[in-house]
């Protein structure tokens, strides 16, 4: 199997990868102990003159039926923008996902500033209220890291990491499942999204999703990895969130 020539390279160690939706950003994330570091890469994609989406070059040898086209990689031209450290993570031991989307725009507002937020997970015996990271990216340069404190963190059993999210359609809410108190919760994304006028945990919900049995112990589920049976009424967080449109009518 031939697969596709290399294009680019950074000599970076990321974990995960997240491309944002202008083209401009790949952000890689990677733990640092039990902190997580976030690169910002800075892409630059050349346009082709016949057509505003890029193409890759391609050389074209021979007369059909004989006639051969090779395709070369089309350069992205890296660059890194600078890294930033999610110093208010301190407990992580993988991180899951780089989630990138932009905030939502109004007739006022059409140009839509790009967010991503981080997720990851910390070990099950973990007590402490977890925050969600974001970052903004820039035009050029490095751009900021906020964090959305959980309306939930006082609790007695507060959130201690938000596993997996995805963004709304319209971009103004990003739905994230947590470990702790096992619900979901409904980030509200600003317009004018910034470290000043941050997201906000608007609203909390519990699916009350329940723990799997495994086949020891009666269960039909095989690829459960709860050793015994669970105590009655055991729930647990979501581990995978999609978003469907649906219609309003």
């Amino acid at each position: 199997m031939q697969f596709y020539p290399q294009s680019d390279y950074v000599n970076l160690a990321t974990s995960v990868l997240g491309a944002t939706t202008d083209g401009a950003h790949m952000l890689g994330a990677a733990l640092s102990g039990s902190s997580i570091t976030l690169d910002d890469i800075g892409l630059s994609i050349p346009p082709n003159s016949t057509f505003p989406s890029a193409l890759c070059p391609e050389t074209t040898t021979g007369t059909p039926p004989n006639q051969v086209e090779t395709m070369t990689p089309l350069s992205t031209n890296p660059t890194l923008n600078g890294t930033v450290s999610l110093t208010s993570v301190t407990n992580a031991t993988a991180v899951n996902q780089v989630v990138t989307g932009t905030a939502p725009t109004t007739a006022s507002i059409t140009t839509a500033a790009p967010i991503a937020f981080i997720t990851y997970t910390t070990p099950s015996t973990a007590t402490t209220a977890a925050q969600l990271p974001y970052y903004l990216p820039q035009a050029s340069g490095v751009g900021p890291v906020g964090y959305v404190k959980f309306a939930d963190a006082s609790s007695a059993t507060p959130p201690t990491a938000p596993l997996v999210g995805a963004f709304s359609p319209d971009n103004s809410i990003f739905f994230v499942s947590t470990a702790g108190d096992n619900e979901i919760h409904f980030i509200s994304i600003p317009t004018s999204v910034s470290i000043a006028t941050p997201p906000t945990d608007s609203q909390q919900y519990s699916p009350a999703l329940p723990a799997c049995t495994p086949v020891s112990a009666g269960g039909n589920d095989a690829g459960c990895l709860y050793p015994t049976a669970p105590g009655a009424n055991t729930v647990v967080p979501a581990t995978v969130i999609t978003v469907k449109p649906r219609s309003v009518t």
